[in-house]
């Protein structure tokens, strides 16, 4: 049986097409490569990275990627007897769909497999489109492998939502993979790998302001979150058993991809990759010990309680070029309550002050408008964060986005608190840092608008009264060093977002 995965074209609003950003369709690779140890012939069409410099203007949005023709080449020359399809995003989730509605114009033989986090989330609203087939919910390793030998009886496989007798219906959920290390590297060999370094290169890669080379990989180390965010949707795929691969495993791709790609800059794309800190003080040994001379950062935020003065010095030895923290809000009894984050504010300026003292920058994350946010709680966070800021923080603010299968999602829908009911891919992209999604009695989203420009104004006022070298930013440096047009660009409509609201 052959398969064919494959990761969508972008489709992205023209006001967000300065901030693209292609990554490694991670989830794909690791199907890839579990359905060949299980024995299946797979190739991955990657439509994004294979085509990142081809864009076409469609009235409101660019898309970005291989265009419709080449697609359907590769498919005819693929021959596949069933495509797995991915939809992480909800502000992409069109875009799955025309490539299913274009796999079933080629053969309608072909079984359509959607997976990942915005199909787990939403299975009844995709498979209400006739040409997807099937639903992988959650992880898809051993569910997907199990669902090719069983297409004619999909009931028999857990975590698989298909159609029966016309109406959508639902396995058991499947079990969690415990034991990562039993799974393969992702499928290297099935990606264009020089893509990605090429995008890089050009200023497109997954996190742009690396500081480092444009050969870089993502990698994941820990799956699942023991926490429950009310906005995040990581559990719809991963659970919240926090799942850990060894030590040794995790190292060995590191020093894989060294080798094989000459890769030099890494992203953790882990949610809590130091929630384990000695097991995270572990992984840094063996990269000093083995002598892999990296870059690295943590993008998704680490958790500042977990940091100490003897991770960050390792960190800062394993060259980590930035550190970001999830801080949410700065409101302890709306964060407690509303947020759902079990995290003590009173450990954030220790936390800060110990990444500054040993010269890294430090982001911090902070959510804004979640249902029960008021003009005094947005005031408290937003003086936290200033406080932050004159230690040091770069303070990154964004409007909450209530994603399917969510906290969030619910009690925006029961609420109805959504700005619009059916919220189109472009008010989903503009929805963390210009048009809010969110409109609430106590939050209407004009005034939500409002405080998120003040937060920027403040905090950044904040920042250049301590240091005004803080508008040479290091990462901006970087980017006008390498690409200046595209700087100059992302630079002024910064300002310009936070100086003149």
């Amino acid at each position: 049986m052959k398969v064919l995965l494959i990761a969508p074209p972008l489709k992205v609003a023209k006001e967000m097409e300065e901030f693209v950003r292609i990554s490694y369709p991670l989830g794909i690779a690791y199907i890839a490569s579990s359905l060949e140890k299980q024995g299946f012939e797979v190739a991955i069409l990657d439509a994004l990275a294979e085509g990142w410099n081809i864009k076409r203007n469609e009235e409101e949005y660019i898309r970005i990627g291989l265009p419709k023709e080449k697609i359907i080449e590769r498919i005819r020359n693929e021959n596949p007897d069933v495509c797995g399809i991915s939809s992480q995003f909800s502000s992409q989730k069109d875009v799955p769909h025309e490539i299913a509605k274009i796999v079933k114009e080629i053969s309608p033989k072909i079984k359509v497999v959607f997976g990942g986090p915005h199909a787990s989330g939403s299975k009844e609203e995709v498979l209400k489109d006739m040409n997807v087939d099937f639903v992988v919910i959650g992880e898809g390793e051993r569910t997907f492998g199990k669902l090719l030998k069983n297409l004619k009886a999909p009931g028999k496989v857990d975590g698989v939502a298909y159609r029966k007798n016309g109406k959508i219906v639902s396995s058991k959920p499947s079990e969690f993979i415990m034991n990562l290390d039993e799974l393969p590297f992702p499928a290297y060999h099935l990606l264009k790998m020089e893509k990605y370094f090429e995008c890089g290169a050009e200023g497109f890669s997954a996190r742009r302001y690396v500081g480092g080379s444009f050969r870089w990989a993502t990698i994941i180390t820990s799956r699942g979150c023991p926490f429950d965010c009310v906005f995040c949707s990581i559990h719809n795929t991963m659970g919240y058993k926090w799942r850990p691969r060894s030590v040794k495993n995790v190292v060995e791709e590191i020093e894989f991809l060294y080798k094989k790609y000459n890769i030099r800059t890494f992203f953790f794309e882990d949610d809590n990759f130091t929630l384990d800190k000695e097991r995270a003080k572990k992984i840094l040994r063996e990269i000093i010990k083995k002598g892999l001379k990296i870059n690295w950062q943590a993008p998704n935020g680490i958790r500042a309680d977990a940091l100490d003065e003897e991770l960050i010095l390792l960190m800062k030895k394993t060259n980590c070029t930035r550190v970001r923290i999830a801080i949410e809000h700065g409101d302890q009894e709306f964060l407690n309550k509303v947020v759902g984050k079990r995290l003590d504010l009173k450990t954030l300026k220790e936390a800060v002050k110990l990444v500054r003292k040993y010269r890294m920058d430090i982001d911090g994350f902070f959510v804004m408008g979640i249902p029960g946010e008021t003009d005094k709680t947005m005031r408290k966070s937003i003086d936290f964060a200033k406080e932050l800021s004159a230690l040091g923080l770069n303070p990154i603010f964004g409007m909450a986005i209530p994603l399917p299968g969510t906290k969030l999602y619910k009690v925006c829908e029961n609420g109805e608190y959504f700005v619009k009911k059916n919220p189109s891919l472009k008010d989903y992209q503009l929805a963390y840092s210009k048009e809010a999604l969110i409109d609430t009695p106590s939050m209407p989203s004009s005034k939500l608008k409002k405080w998120y420009f003040k937060a920027l104004r403040e905090t950044l006022l904040v920042r250049i009264k301590k240091n005004p070298r803080v508008l040479l930013n290091l990462n901006i440096v970087q980017e006008f060093r390498n690409h200046p047009i595209r700087a100059l660009k992302i630079a002024l409509s910064y300002s310009k977002s936070a100086l003149s609201k």
